[in-house]
This record gives C-alpha cells, structure tokens and sequence, in this order.
C-alpha cells in the first residue's frame, strides 16, 4: 500500500508461547505479544524493542454489599476507611511494576470519558478515624491476629504495629495468580495496622469464576475488561439492576451512581455522556463503591531492526498494535 515501508506481514501460529518466544530470539520472527502477566514478565527480559499500552481492563477491589455476615461494607464510612488505609501506588509499584500501573477510576484512561479526579490519597490517620466513627457492630472477644514473617516485614516497614483486637473480620477473594497472591498479602498486612483482620481466600480460576457469580464472598480482587467495546459503558458492573444476573458481583446498591450510568446509556448526546460519566466517577470516589487498584499493560515486543512502532495509549484489542502501521520503518539486520 503507498506509504507504507512494510509491504506485507505474515503471522506465525505456534503451539505455545514458549516454542513463540524461541522463534523470536532465534530471529524466525519479528514480533510478539504477551497474553497474561506471566508472559509480560518473560517479554521484559528478552532482547529487542518492548511496547507497552492499557488494556481495556480494570483491577478492582469489590465489596460484597448483599451478604448480611459482612454489612458492614453497606457503611460508607468503612469503604472509605480501607480505600484511604492502602497505600495502592506503593503496592502496584511493589508487585506489578511494568507489568501494570495505579488505577484511581472505573474508567480507563484514553477514553473519551475518563475524568482524571486524582487519586485518593494514602492516609492512615484518617482511616483510624473513619473505623472510629463508622457505625458497626463491635467485636465481642477479642482475637488474636496471627502476622506471617513477610506481613511483619511489611508492618514493621510503615512504622506500626497492628492492633490486638479485630475490628472488622473478612476473606478476600483471590485468583491463584501470584502477582496478585503478594498484592492481597500486602492489603493484609496494611489493613491489620487498623483492626481489620483479612484470611486470604485463593481459589483455582474455575472456583473463582464461581464464587464471584454467584456472590460467595467477602471481598474480591476482580479484574473488569471492557473489552474490544470503544463505549466507556460500564453499566454491566455498577448498576443496580445489574446483580444478581449482571456483573455486579458484589450487589453494589448505590441508586445515585446508577443514575448516572442510565443517563448516560440513554442520552444519545455526546457531550452530555461526558458529563454524566464524569459525575458518575466523582460520586464512584467520594462514596468508595470500590477500591480501583490498576490498569494492566498490554505488552509487544519487536526486533531491533523494527523502528518507529507506537502503540495507542488504550489498546482496545490486540489488533490495535498495527493501528500505526503506516509508521513503521526496516533497518538492514
């Protein structure tokens, strides 16, 4: 095509990304992609060009609103006590670092309706006094928290010492994925310096799929995707009516957002989605309906002699990796 250094390409499809990854270092051929985090990682060592953009996806911790055992996640003052007690950025920099980074919306960033509201920030003073003020059920006995030696590490590193007394007793619902294993036992030992004791509840992919439809849990690590969708809707994951068949999986009941979301899907003017949009991650934040965690990074790696590959801040799918074609340039090998 006229303009275009590369006259042609052609793909390769191998049995596994191990025999891929081989063809690539071995100069069979020019360009790769990772599927998962752990593939990410195996990009980042190896020898060439690597590109990295957002995934239409979202890592979110969800509260499970419907379950009368843990109520207390109905109470906006303890939502919010959690989201200020993580210290996030310092936890995705720890355990994802160039494999994701900080996420502070619902939305993703590159949309068309993403609102850079800020990220909330790190205050463990406040969230002492969020618990104290909060109106929940106070504990009868008192139980003993057991620390491992790596969440000692971590208690001992902020400077604290977690409280003997459990306020507020629940399980985390994870994935068995190891990146995110070390990200919930960092929450963990983060949340046990306020009296909030966590049991890690790590489950193979099918179970967890399982649990989280059919709202078996406390609190849950989820990862939200959008998609090859270029609508910023997330109706699906925050709407009332969207529990229990959607995918609001922790039965999120908040009417002000969801009236933000409906107005949004109906309004067939663009410049008012943007305003409902807007409104509708302002009242996400100030409320703590969840806790925004990261946007993962779709990861391409090319060979040196590839010049000029730019991806898109927002990779909507995988495709959109050759959206800038056009640009790309061959140097002699």
């Amino acid at each position: 095509q006229q303009g275009f250094a590369i006259d042609r390409i052609h793909f390769q499809i191998y049995e596994s990304f191990d025999v891929a990854l081989q063809a690539f270092q071995s100069g069979g051929v020019d360009g790769l992609a990772a599927r998962n985090r752990n593939e990410r990682r195996i990009l980042r060592q190896v020898n060439g060009t690597l590109h990295s953009a957002l995934e239409p996806t979202v890592g979110m911790l969800i509260f499970n609103w419907v379950d009368d055992d843990v109520a207390f996640f109905r109470e906006q003052r303890v939502r919010q006590a959690l989201e200020v007690g993580l210290n996030r950025a310092q936890i995705i920099e720890r355990h994802l670092s160039n494999l994701a980074v900080a996420a502070n919306s619902p939305l993703l960033p590159g949309s068309w309706a993403y609102v850079d509201i800020g990220t909330t920030p790190y205050n463990p003073d406040l969230a002492r006094q969020l618990l104290a003020t909060a109106n929940i059920p106070q504990p009868e006995d008192e139980t003993d928290t057991a620390e491992t030696d790596e969440q000692d590490t971590l208690v001992e590193e902020a400077g604290n010492q977690p409280s003997s007394e459990a306020l507020l007793t629940f399980s985390l619902l994870i994935p068995d994925d190891e990146s995110l294993r070390a990200i919930a036992n960092e929450i963990q030992a983060q949340w046990a310096l306020y009296g909030v004791d966590v049991q890690l509840d790590v489950q193979n992919e099918t179970t967890y799929q399982e649990r989280l439809s059919s709202a078996e849990f406390d609190a849950a690590i989820v990862e939200l995707s959008l998609g090859g969708s270029a609508d910023p809707d997330v109706y699906m994951f925050w709407d009332q009516g969207q529990f229990p068949d959607g995918k609001n999986y922790g039965g999120v009941d908040d009417r002000g957002i969801s009236e933000w979301l409906e107005r949004a899907r109906r309004d067939p003017n663009g410049l008012n989605r943007v305003v409902h949009y807007a409104n509708f991650q302002r009242e996400f934040a100030e409320r703590s309906i969840a806790i925004p965690l990261y946007y993962p990074l779709f990861s391409y790696i090319t060979a040196p002699h590839i010049e000029n590959v730019q991806l898109p801040r927002l990779m909507s799918r995988p495709a959109d990796r050759f959206l800038t074609l056009q640009d790309w340039t061959l140097t002699a090998n």
